[in-house]
């Protein structure tokens, strides 16, 4: 009796070990899982990090937007928290931490849904699609506070003119007191394409970008976030639209966009010289769009992501059209940037603004402020300069725009066999005078309430649309293939860059 007192004592008690050894294997695996989940966590919410994906803490909005699209919907339906440019606290804004940045990118950097870390699964988390895709919306819209102009939120659409008249939005706003109404949208601006312009290789011009706004009372508090309705009582509610709102403590001088979304090939290289010209020249800021291009951009371009130069956001419009929409483009660039930076730059990818007798686009404009009271005007505009790219005929200009054939041409060793000279600085031949189309801007964000590709279009009242810069003062640089038919002149005006410019090309490439 003894004897079996004593074997059941010692297999209760190897079973007591088991148990605890297995309890704390599973607690173990559950804590090294959240504390990934954590890391996780903490990067989704960095200032620089551009789309997020799940999973997002449950402390942001979890309202769920599973409903039937109407007018046709063909877009799915999907959780407010999903991929958008940050997730969205109880409060209506984007939770901020420079310092948090580094905890986790190593882990979150993998691609994790075939493009990479940064871009949302699907078209459908970046647009809402109406009335069989003739009316497109994009997802986010943006809290517009400048005295001049706000307080409203701002809404950027694209709308099929060859069908009928855009639909009347109405909205259902939802502020942080869970106080809501239902209000009309009214038009900011319509960019209208050209009737004569039918058909373009990347489809036909038939929709138009349209901005409106949800004009709000003064001093009210940025809602939580609004849905839409072709309805005026705000039935049938489109996906809930979360609201952009980012400012820094101190704003930046220049932000720079691309002005379109990048489609088709371009070279990652040709990016990073992009970059590096205009860090030299100013820009704090730099927005890229995707339109459909190679996922080598967005790797070259990580570097100055996690330095929170770059951002690259998704386009993905789901319908053809000539430039994918770059006037929406344009103006999310806008209203992006409004409560960050002083002035947005907006060209190219084959455009730069070059000041003549200055080095810098701050100098220039500390030239102007001693010359005209800037603040009366909206934007400066300068003519465009067309400049011959070295092409020998073995390249097409997104592909290879560079070459080391003239590398004993630019004041410059070359140390590193996988660099190639720019483009800006290949080029020397320009046209002999510049034109009177292909306007640039550099545009003040306190002012500027739509803009368009060569232009600003609307500003606040009482304020004058561009002051024309002269071209011995500053031009915009153009470097075409094929060049404008005319008369060109040697010029080697721009190897004045490149001692400043080539020790960050070679930290990237090489």
């Amino acid at each position: 009796m003894g004897s079996r007192s004593h074997l059941q004592c010692c297999l209760f008690t190897v079973v007591t070990i088991l148990t605890l050894s297995l309890a704390c294997y599973i607690y173990s695996a559950g804590y090294n899982t959240r504390r990934d989940q954590s890391k996780l966590n903490i990067y989704l919410q960095t200032e620089k990090d551009l789309y997020s994906i799940q999973p997002i803490e449950e402390k942001n909005i979890g309202l769920s937007t599973k409903k039937e699209n109407t007018n046709g919907s063909s877009s799915k339906a999907i959780d407010t928290n999903g991929s958008y440019s940050k997730p969205i606290n109880t409060n209506g804004t984007f939770p901020s931490n420079k310092a948090m940045y580094d905890v986790a990118h190593d882990t979150f950097l993998r691609p994790v849904n075939g493009i990479s870390s940064n871009h949302p699964a699907s078209a459908e988390e970046l647009w809402i699609e109406i009335d069989h895709k003739n009316t497109l919306i994009r997802r986010t819209v943006f809290f517009d506070n400048r005295t001049s102009i706000g307080p409203a939120i701002v809404i950027i659409l694209l709308h099929n003119k060859t069908k009928e008249q855009e639909p009347d939005l109405f909205a259902k706003i939802t502020m942080p007191n869970g106080t809501k109404w239902c209000q009309e949208t009214q038009n900011i601006y319509t960019f209208n394409p050209q009737a004569h312009r039918e058909e373009f290789r990347h489809g036909p011009d038939n929709y138009m970008s349209i901005v409106k706004k949800l004009a709000l009372t003064k001093n009210t508090e940025m809602p939580n976030y609004i849905e839409l309705s072709t309805n005026k009582r705000c039935t049938d509610l489109l996906p809930a639209m979360p609201i952009y709102y980012e400012k820094y403590e101190k704003r930046v001088k220049f932000a720079l966009c691309l002005h379109k979304g990048l489609f088709g090939y371009v070279s990652p290289e040709m990016l990073i010289h992009f970059v590096e010209i205009n860090k030299v020249l100013g820009a704090s800021i730099i927005t890229l769009w995707i339109q459909n291009t190679t996922e080598s951009v967005y790797t070259a371009m990580l570097p100055y992501i996690k330095s929170g130069l770059v951002e690259v956001l998704d386009w993905k419009v789901s319908v053809a059209m000539r430039n994918y929409g770059q006037f929406a483009v344009n103006n999310e660039c806008l209203y992006r940037n409004i409560h960050r930076a002083d002035y947005l730059v907006l060209h190219d990818i084959d455009e730069l603004i070059i000041p003549y007798k200055h080095d810098t686009w701050d100098e220039l404009l500390a030239y102007y402020s001693n010359k005209i009271d800037l603040s009366h005007y909206a934007s400066l505009r300068f003519k465009s300069l067309a400049w011959k790219v070295v092409n020998n005929g073995n390249y097409s200009f997104l592909s290879n725009i560079s070459s080391k054939s003239s590398a004993t041409e630019i004041p410059w060793k070359m140390t590193c066999s996988k660099m190639n000279i720019p483009y800006y600085f290949e080029a020397n031949e320009r046209f002999k005078h510049p034109v009177e189309i292909r306007h640039k801007v550099i545009a003040s964000l306190n002012t500027t309430i739509a803009i368009s590709t060569h232009r600003v279009k609307k500003v606040a009242q009482g304020v004058i649309n561009e002051y024309d810069v002269p071209p011995d003062i500053s031009l915009s640089h153009h470097y075409r293939i094929p060049p404008l038919d005319g008369t060109y002149v040697q010029s080697t005006f721009m190897k004045k860059f490149v001692n400043k410019v080539m020790p960050g090309i070679e930290k990237q490439v090489c």
